[in-house]
């Protein structure tokens, strides 16, 4: 199980996973794709929030100042200011486990919506191994667990906007052909 960006609940993917397919999003405020894709996520919770869980998890930072200085060119610094990109610039990599929660907290605390769950990923990066979260990774999946969509690694297939016409045909082939319910218990 992860932590949630609050530092006090803990749940797993699968959690999310049952009555309703699930929009998973992994990455970090240091990718300028990740955190600026993070309004169209935003938009898509507040669309579909009653028929599709959203869920992100944070991982480590693909453009931490202390590996890769993306943030210290000129041309993030003129973003920044001329468009109000909401890259983080000043985020270094994470050495233990306080530093990224601290990451993951202020990422959803200025860009997410609060009511979309943001998990952290352990120090082990065992989840971004996973999924393949870093820099910024994007999957639909299915209410029992088949992945629906999958753009590929990140950052550039990182686009939330192009997701909405498969959620609305996925829910449109749910409503025509609905499932028998599972019967979690024998009566």
């Amino acid at each position: 199980s992860l932590l949630q960006s609050d530092g006090k609940t803990t749940s797993q993917l699968s959690d999310f996973l049952g009555e309703k397919p699930v929009v998973l999003f992994l990455g970090a405020n240091s990718c300028p794709v990740f955190s600026a894709g993070l309004a169209d996520i935003n938009r898509l919770h507040e669309k579909y929030k009653e028929s599709i869980n959203f869920v992100g998890v944070y991982v480590s930072e693909p453009h931490a100042i202390d590996e890769w200085p993306l943030a210290r060119t000129q041309l993030v610094e003129t973003s920044k200011t001329l468009f109000n990109h909401p890259v983080a610039t000043d985020i270094t990599q994470h050495t233990r486990f306080s530093e990224r929660l601290w990451a993951a907290e202020r990422l959803k605390q200025n860009l997410l919506n609060q009511n979309i769950p943001l998990l952290v990923d352990g120090m082990d990066d065992t989840v971004n191994n996973r999924w393949v979260g870093r820099p910024a990774r994007l999957y639909f999946i299915s209410a029992d667990g088949r992945i629906v969509y999958n753009p590929g690694k990140g950052p550039y297939s990182f686009n939330p906007q192009y997701l909405e016409p498969i959620l609305n045909e996925y829910l449109s082939n749910q409503k025509q052909h609905p499932k028998e319910p599972i019967a979690l218990l024998d009566p």
